[in-house]
């Protein structure tokens, strides 16, 4: 990477992780959810072009239809948890087309994957930081699990990743750095559960934790496939240093519906 290019990146992580998490913790969840819908039709709006889709009013379309999706979804009530168990089966088949991706999708099956992607996660949000007096602390730590997971995984990776991870989709990426986040994520999850009010026990903290970064590591390598078959490298341009809103999401839309449903449980 070059030197402008990671001190953009850099840049941009310190402006804006520290937002997020401001709008985590003192924001409503029905003023989180609106800010967090924004984020989602953004990200909608660059996945239809790794749909094909290439007309403004095309991607227009898709993307207002994804923020009205939230809507309902908002108010699911019961079904909020169903709806988030079956975006877990989502995400195990969409594991399974990373590990033996060879073709890409149509548009149809590519656009619906998006929503599949993205809803979800959004729900998964809504629904942590509105789960009793612990939520906003709880999304704030999802968030900060999936950004140690990423950071570690790109600095492990560069300084002594050997043996790529998955070759065709992205060949930066490493087993090394896979580890390496893994490793630091359970070190961070028995740090925080040592020093905040959690509502797990340790050993559920710590399993939650891991299966956040493997499925990091998932949704990363899902967008890595569409990037690939659509012939893109980023998502988009919008946030400097780091591509698109997707390009900087893309982990936590895997891994938001898994910590979803294990905060849920605990509740």
């Amino acid at each position: 990477m070059a030197p402008r290019t990671l001190t953009l990146r850099l840049l941009s992580a310190a402006l804006l992780a520290p937002l997020c998490i401001a709008a985590v913790l003192l924001l409503s969840t029905a003023q989180l959810a609106v800010v967090f819908a924004a984020i989602a039709a953004a990200a909608a709006w660059e996945w239809s072009a790794l749909a094909g889709l290439r007309a403004p009013s095309g991607r227009c379309v898709y993307s207002a239809l994804v923020a009205v999706l939230l809507l309902p979804l908002f108010f699911a009530g019961g079904l909020q948890l169903t709806i988030l168990l079956a975006s877990l089966a989502w995400w195990v088949f969409a594991f399974c087309y990373v590990l033996g991706f060879g073709r890409r999708l149509g548009p149809a099956a590519t656009l619906a994957a998006g929503v599949f992607s993205i809803a979800p996660a959004w729900l998964a949000a809504v629904a942590v930081h509105r789960g009793g007096g612990e939520g906003p602390l709880l999304l704030a730590l999802l968030f900060l699990t999936v950004w140690l997971a990423d950071a570690a995984a790109w600095g492990v990776g560069k300084r002594f990743g050997r043996r790529p991870l998955a070759p065709r989709l992205s060949p930066a990426k490493t087993r090394e750095g896979a580890l390496g986040a893994l490793a630091l994520v359970t070190a961070a999850a028995a740090a925080a559960w040592t020093w905040l009010p959690l509502p797990l026990p340790l050993w559920a903290w710590l399993a939650v934790s891991v299966t956040c970064a493997l499925a990091a590591v998932a949704g990363d390598l899902l967008e890595s496939a569409f990037k690939r078959a659509a012939g893109v490298k980023d998502s988009g341009a919008l946030i400097p240093g780091h591509g698109g809103i997707l390009d900087r999401t893309d982990s936590f839309l895997a891994a938001a519906p898994f910590y979803a449903v294990a905060v849920r449980a605990a509740w």
